[in-house]
């Protein structure tokens, strides 16, 4: 994509300059219209910031950088939604065999269910995190 190239499109526009750039610049302000870029042409009748090569590469550059802020976020998507699917999945965790009270062990700390558990075990202090229960 290149800029537009300044026409004269009425009798009081002025004519186009070749010694300047002849890219079409926006007006400013209230009013609505374009007129030829004031920077001197360097190549091709192009500015520097007006040159198809130019604008080109500053074209890809911007894509990177938006390419790398949009990988940056799905990995940030994927990490949320498996650390949401790994807390279910923790609470769901099967209690270890019996005891003679009645109690399970937790297959994680070892902890049955009326001794402490929730105060020394990992998985429940990182459960209570991920829910905002900060312990």
């Amino acid at each position: 994509m290149t800029p537009f190239e300044y026409t004269q499109s009425n009798k009081f526009d002025q004519p186009l300059d070749p010694s300047r750039c002849k890219a079409s610049v926006a007006q400013g302000g209230m009013r609505v219209g374009f007129y030829q870029c004031s920077r001197k042409a360097v190549k091709d009748g192009w500015c520097k910031q007006h040159h198809p090569d130019t604008e080109k590469k500053r074209r890809e550059e911007s894509r990177a950088k938006y390419n790398a802020a949009c990988t940056v976020t799905e990995k940030r998507n994927r990490l949320y939604h498996a650390a949401s699917d790994l807390l279910e999945a923790c609470e769901e965790v099967e209690w270890g065999a019996e005891t003679e009270s009645g109690n399970h062990y937790c297959p994680w700390c070892g902890y049955t269910q009326d001794s402490g558990h929730d105060k020394d075990c990992k998985l429940a202090a990182a459960i209570a995190k991920a829910k905002g229960q900060s312990k």
